[in-house]
């Protein structure tokens, strides 16, 4: 059987700070410090930068106002074609398919705006139509053919 071994019996440490892995303290290493300091300075760059471009933006609009027309010129072309090309669209929808010989004929609105109307003369239909004061021709029943007998 071995007995236990008293406190005397146990080695005495000599030097005041541990070695090895078993030190209490665990220093942080460079890197876990150097990361966040290197994202905030990067984040603080990055906001000095946008900040001094908007400032140099609004100058370049005051003294140079013809940019800014221009700018909205290009976003109005860009909205023009967008709203040409829905127009087309449109348009295309509109016209009736292929006239079919054998049917009723379908008539598309683009064929009404290429109607041309033509220009009369007011005249000709009143010479045409009976004149009101003219006698009009006898009328004939069969109530009268039978009373003449």
């Amino acid at each position: 059987m071995v007995q236990p071994r008293s406190p005397a019996h146990l080695p005495v440490k000599t030097s005041p700070v541990p070695k090895g892995p078993h030190w209490p303290l665990a220093l942080p290493s460079v890197k876990s410090v150097v990361k966040p300091l290197a994202a905030a300075a990067s984040f603080l760059y990055w906001c000095c930068q946008s900040r001094l471009a908007q400032s140099f933006q609004v100058v370049k609009d005051i003294v140079f106002p013809s940019q800014v027309y221009l700018r909205e010129l290009n976003t109005f072309r860009e909205k023009l074609e967008k709203l040409e090309s829905e127009f087309s669209k449109l348009q295309g929808a509109l016209q009736a398919p292929p006239v079919k010989k054998d049917g009723p004929v379908h008539i598309t609105l683009k064929d009404l705006l290429n109607v041309k109307l033509k220009k009369t003369n007011s005249n000709l239909r009143m010479d045409k139509m009976a004149h009101p004061k003219s006698p009009s021709p006898a009328r004939l029943s069969a109530a009268n053919s039978f009373d003449e007998k």
